[in-house]
């Protein structure tokens, strides 16, 4: 994994904490504090980044991989175990205490079919389920488009005819679909698989043999832009006005920044290398699932305490988050980062699976 990604990515975890902590307290239940939410209410940009460095990552670790179904398995294992075993854990752990609580117990689903579509991180209508698409976990909603572009890539390396079927047909539907309330259609034509494809391609530019002359300042520009694309969102309406979707400039602005870095490292070069942001960058994936959960739970015990007022909620604030931090560090090194290594070697030692990389965790 190159250092500076995932450096990268612990900090874009840390801006979706931050967005979904500040939009807690700010709730008229809890400290009614708007204010609080304002710097970082542009931290759902964190999730952009995510689904671009996705794309990134998949297509420039399997590249080579394409219309060979025999690296199928090796594909298919390395995704599911970087996915699915944290994920279920936790999962797990907060479905039965939402259930072992009678105040929690009636605000999570007891549908066997939608249970079973979630753990399996299928898509499902947020009109209908949890909100978001995701019960118990609302954060989830966003790996049901990991797992969607996981397939995709998935059918491609299979053979050339399914994949191309599925992508031509994937791009028709998002041309022609426009806003249909339909819900696989605005699933599927969502903007958010675009990112998806900006990773993509900026996995093709930094295999190819394009130099850059300055890849720190390429990768300092995309970070800078992103920024201001924040601040742009957090402006009042009057005062500032973006071009194009938020999205995209955020996805674009990734793209950049993940060129530059890549390009930077390879040179022989490092930046970001520091212990510790590496230590939360390999958590980062943790501290997405827990985070929101551990906010609804800590938000309440501050207010029992009697936390009040701007003082109170500040205090509040930085407590969670170094929760939220700390909780995560601890869960990645005790059980998900051994965890990783023990499935790995266990699907080495399989018959045919002698080849999985050695790192499932890792690009």
């Amino acid at each position: 994994m190159y250092k500076s990604l995932q450096a990268c990515r612990a900090i874009a975890a840390l801006l979706v904490v931050l967005y979904h902590l500040g939009g807690t307290l700010a709730a008229s239940k809890y400290f009614n504090l708007p204010v609080i939410a304002k710097p970082f209410s542009f931290g759902n940009s964190g999730v952009a980044f995510f689904f671009v460095l996705s794309g990134f990552i998949i297509v420039f670790v399997h590249r080579k991989d394409f219309f060979k179904p025999a690296k199928f398995s090796n594909y298919f294992w390395k995704r599911v175990i970087r996915i699915y075993p944290s994920y279920w854990i936790i999962f797990g752990a907060i479905y039965l205490c939402a259930l072992a609580s009678p105040d929690l117990r009636p605000t999570v689903t007891h549908d066997p079919v939608i249970i079973l579509k979630s753990i399996l991180l299928l898509p499902q209508d947020p009109h209908v389920v949890g909100g978001t698409g995701a019960p118990v976990i609302a954060v989830a909603w966003s790996l049901q488009y990991e797992i969607f572009f996981y397939a995709l890539i998935g059918l491609i390396i299979l053979g050339r005819i399914p994949g191309v079927i599925i992508a031509v047909g994937l791009l028709v539907n998002f041309l022609l679909s426009g806003n249909s309330s339909f819900f696989l259609q605005s699933f599927f034509s969502s903007n958010l698989l675009l990112l998806f494809a900006f990773g993509a391609a900026t996995a093709f530019l930094c295999m190819s043999r394009i130099k850059l002359a300055h890849p720190l300042l390429i990768a300092f520009s995309g970070a800078l832009t992103f920024l201001i694309v924040g601040l742009a969102e957090i402006l009042p309406p009057h005062s500032s006005t973006l071009i194009i979707n938020p999205l995209i400039a955020y996805g674009l602005a990734s793209s950049v920044m993940i060129f530059g870095f890549v390009r930077f490292e390879d040179c022989g070069r490092k930046i970001l290398h520091q212990g510790w942001i590496q230590l939360l960058g390999g958590a980062s994936y943790v501290l997405y699932l827990i985070h929101y959960p551990l906010i609804s739970v800590l938000v309440k015990f501050c207010r029992l305490l009697g936390l009040k007022g701007i003082t109170g909620a500040l205090f509040t604030y930085i407590a969670i988050l170094i929760a939220c931090v700390i909780c995560a560090v601890i869960f990645h090194v005790l059980f998900e980062r051994p965890l990783l290594d023990f499935l790995t070697k266990s699907i080495r030692r399989m018959p045919h699976r002698q080849n999985v990389p050695q790192k499932a965790n890792g690009l």
